[in-house]
């Protein structure tokens, strides 16, 4: 484990840390849009975990195809379509998805070791 990608991930843990904390006061969120995303985002997490586990460019490879969906697409969406408490929410999230994208980065280099 390199102490790049430790990092990467302490980020993750920090923003996810973040979210949870801002997001606690509100106790239920309705909008059916940001539930979405959240999963999203564990979802894409578990692709950088499989990335990690299996040591294979192919997850890599969907991260960043993933991202214009994500990052560029989905979370801009929302954010500009709600405001207050949702819309931070939104961009935590937003914020989340990019810290999972440039982790896959240091993996790119432990593939290249590998063959």
């Amino acid at each position: 484990l390199s102490w790049t990608f430790l990092n990467s991930l302490l980020e993750i843990q920090h923003s996810a840390y973040y979210l949870y904390e801002y997001a606690k006061e509100i106790k239920t969120i309705k909008n059916k849009k940001i539930i979405s995303l959240s999963e999203k985002a564990i979802s894409y997490f578990l692709i950088l975990q499989k990335a990690y586990e299996e040591n294979e460019i192919k997850y890599i490879h969907e991260i960043n195809k993933l991202k214009n969906d994500y990052q560029f697409g989905e979370c801009i969406k929302i954010i500009e379509s709600t405001s207050g408490k949702e819309s931070v929410i939104a961009s935590y999230l937003k914020e989340i998805f990019r810290l999972i994208q440039l982790a896959s980065s240091p993996l790119v280099n432990r593939y290249f070791d590998k063959i």
